[in-house]
């Protein structure tokens, strides 16, 4: 945005031209016209003003007697690529588009070409001259680009003053100013700012977009099963952007990450949320977010501690061949007192569905007991270095409810928000439903599309693939303690199902800590809330492991127990397919002296 006299000077975003002393130098005239730009009006927010097509709007800053700055505050660049130094609070009415200032830009010594992008309008067409500033030479065989358009200029070094000046000839319109470091460099370079001046701004604008897309929300509806007890989605995005687009759900998120190329990046998210880390207490054991089985017998029963804290699948990469799509699966079942949530995703390859995760969660008391069907698209990231908000990320999906008696009903609407903002929701062409965030064009977002086309059946919908939604890694039977001593205690589960090469561990402890057990905090997790979460206290403090298991009844003795104490116990199974815990745990107390 606009700086006053004294925020230029503070911030050093100019240097003072030589020019030999002489007043009607164009240097010393771009820079006594910066220098005397209204701070009033700088300090405005910018304003809604139409686009270049029906139905399209830009929020836009006037330009000032025919000058536009560009800095390291109001314009993107490619990520990894190009930082933005000298990080300071937000300037006045910035915030919503960018939640620090920052000084210069940095394009990184490394082998790969960096870009940073401005936009802005002119009213009508003519020459305009440009102005870029650095704060230091540049590399010798550095090769600089300036492009507007069709028209491109090479520069490779600096006047004295760091700067070089640039001429173009512009339609009136709406135009992209792409910055371009070619080749290699072996240093960084440091840029300042850039300034146009021209008639073609005479009433012409700078246009902004939020630094990064904000997060856009939509929600599935199927007009034939208000309450759905599981849904399938298949997501695939249509934007060269990387992106995160998770389906929400009661107990978190459960989803997948896509990569520029279009493919999903390769990992899936099905994150149980337990509390935030502004949390002052903790939830009661009992209440907490618990894993229970996993399709994958290297996955790991773990966390995360960033946002929040709760408890995830790690070590697992389902898409390791990074389909085109993401087909996913969620069912809720109740099982006092908890809501039981089996997230499954279909392997493309293979062919088949795969368990990915099972979690209990305890209900809020208004929590419903069927599934809803939210999403967001977002990417994270602090201005520093992401600054990709002039890109949109565009996500297509189509659905199923399934009802209670199992009943199948297509996703037949959308909704969101609606308001002015560079977010989109529609159906494609191919009757897919469309959420659209980012970009410099800002739309009137509807708050509801509808479809009422039905998709031939895919085959991950065939009855004899929708029955593999049911599959577990093992299935457990019944469990008791006998043989009751003061010191020992015999268990015994009952497995009706015990999976290729099985082996198990059985838990045990003075409090029930479901499916805690000790285990490495993730790097998320520590200094943060997860500790007091997963301490020692709130884990199982015993463990025997079992050996070989087999279908039917299986008998672990526990030794060395005191007297007259309750105790818990659940057991672990791993095999060849996944691994898994009891449902539920039980409980014994040994005998007293």
């Amino acid at each position: 945005m606009w700086r006053s006299t004294k925020d230029l000077a503070r911030d050093n975003r100019l240097v003072f031209p030589s020019a030999n002393g002489d007043p009607d130098s164009f240097l010393v005239k771009t820079f006594l016209l910066t220098l005397t730009l209204s701070a009033s009006a700088q300090s405005e927010p910018p304003t809604v003003i139409s686009g270049d097509k029906d139905g399209v709007f830009y929020k836009a800053q006037p330009a000032i007697e025919n000058t536009i700055i560009l800095d390291a505050n109001n314009g993107f660049f490619d990520k990894g690529k190009i930082t933005a130094q000298g990080k300071a609070a937000p300037l006045p009415n910035e915030k919503p588009l960018i939640s620090a200032s920052f000084q210069s830009l940095k394009f990184l010594a490394q082998s790969e070409e960096a870009t940073a992008r401005w936009y802005f309008r002119t009213s009508g067409a003519g020459p305009l001259t440009i102005v870029l500033q650095f704060s230091s030479p540049l590399e010798k065989e550095s090769k600089w680009t300036c492009t507007i358009g069709s028209q491109e200029k090479l520069f490779t070094s600096l006047d004295a003053n760091q700067q070089t000046t640039l001429d173009f000839g512009l339609p009136s319109g709406t135009h992209i100013l792409a910055l371009t470091r070619k080749g290699q460099s072996k240093t960084d370079h440091l840029l300042k700012n850039i300034t146009l001046t021209g008639a073609p701004l005479k009433e012409g604008a700078l246009l902004r977009a939020r630094w990064r897309p904000s997060a856009i929300h939509t929600r599935y509806q199927a007009s034939g099963c208000p309450e759905p007890l599981m849904w399938i989605f298949e997501s695939r995005s249509i934007s060269d952007h990387s992106s995160y687009s998770p389906i929400t759900t009661a107990f978190g998120y459960y989803g997948a990450t896509f990569n520029k190329d279009r493919r999903a990046a390769g990992g899936m998210n099905f994150s149980m949320w337990a509390v935030s880390q502004k949390a002052k207490t903790l939830p009661p054991l009992n209440q907490m977010p618990h894993l229970l089985a996993t399709g994958n017998p290297d996955a790991e029963f773990s966390g995360f501690g960033h946002e929040g804290s709760g408890v995830k699948i790690r070590n697992w990469t389902p898409f390791a061949h990074q389909p085109n799509s993401v087909i996913q699966a969620l069912r809720i079942e109740k099982n006092e007192p908890y809501h039981t949530y089996s997230g499954y995703f279909y392997d493309t390859q293979k062919k088949q569905w795969i368990l990915y995760a099972v979690g209990n969660k305890a209900p809020k008391k208004r929590t419903a007991s069927h599934l809803r069907a939210s999403s967001f698209c977002e990417i994270p990231g602090p201005p520093a270095v992401e600054r990709t908000g002039d890109q949109s990320r565009i996500l297509e999906r189509r659905g199923w409810f399934f009802d209670r008696d199992g009943g199948m009903h297509p996703v037949d609407s959308m909704t969101t928000k609606p308001r002015l903002q560079n977010h989109q929701i529609a159906v494609s062409p191919d009757h897919w439903f469309q959420m659209m965030t980012g970009g410099i064009e800002h739309y009137q977002v509807p708050a509801k599309v509808t479809s009422e086309f039905t998709h031939p059946l895919p085959e991950y919908l065939q009855p004899n693939k929708l029955a593999q939604l049911r599959q577990l890694p093992a299935v457990f039977g019944s469990s008791k303690a006998d043989r009751l001593a003061k010191n020992s205690a015999t268990i015994t589960y009952q497995l009706d199902k015990e999976g290729p090469k099985p082996t198990g561990i059985l838990y045990y402890g003075e409090i029930d800590a479901l499916t805690f057990a000790a285990r490495k905090l993730h790097g998320t997790e520590k200094g943060r809330t997860s500790e007091k979460l997963f301490a020692s206290e709130r884990v199982w403090s015993e463990q025997k492991d079992t050996g070989a298991l087999s279908k039917g009844p299986n008998q672990i003795t526990l030794t060395d127990l005191k007297p007259g104490t309750k105790y818990f116990y659940r057991l672990f199974v791993k095999n060849a397919e996944g691994k898994c815990w009891a449902p539920t745990s039980g409980s014994f107390t040994t005998l007293p002296n």
